[in-house]
Parts: C-alpha cells; sequence; structure tokens
C-alpha cells in the first residue's frame, strides 16, 4: 500500500518522503497521477515504506522502551 498525507502533522515524520506529503487537493492529485504512471516509483516508495514501517513497528518501540528501562536502571539501580 502506499499512502500520502497531508503537510501538516506528524505523519510527515513517518512517510519522510516528499512524494508522499502534500499541501493541498491539486499537489495531491499531481503526486497521485505521478506514482499511479510510473511502475518504478511505486516498487521504491512501497520499498521505503517497508523501511519506514519497521522504524514505527510495536516491536521497535518495546525494545526501545526495554532499553531505556534498563540504562535507567544501570544508572540508578533496580527498585
Amino acid at each position: 500500500m502506499i499512502v500520502w498525507v497531508p503537510a501538516s502533522g506528524g505523519q510527515t515524520e513517518i512517510v519522510d518522503h516528499p512524494d508522499l506529503i502534500y499541501d493541498d487537493d491539486t499537489d495531491a492529485a499531481a503526486k497521485i497521477g505521478r506514482v499511479l504512471r510510473d511502475p518504478a516509483r511505486q516498487s521504491a516508495l512501497r520499498e521505503h515504506l517497508a523501511r519506514q514501517a519497521d522504524k514505527f513497528s510495536v516491536e521497535r518501540f518495546r525494545a526501545g522502551i526495554r532499553e531505556t528501562v534498563g540504562l535507567f536502571q544501570e544508572t540508578h539501580g533496580r527498585p
């Protein structure tokens, strides 16, 4: 799946690609049209989004929290 997001909001940091971020309806239509006409661009964007999805996955979040808690415990001792 390929998603496009408005330029206002935090989701831009998640998709992190100028082809997927639009300013207004006209910009969105133009960007979607360009991608639909270009199978190679579609493939590249799908790969990009898959990498981004991994960065923001539940598993990555859990691992980050566990690492942070572990570092805190090493520094401040375990309760």
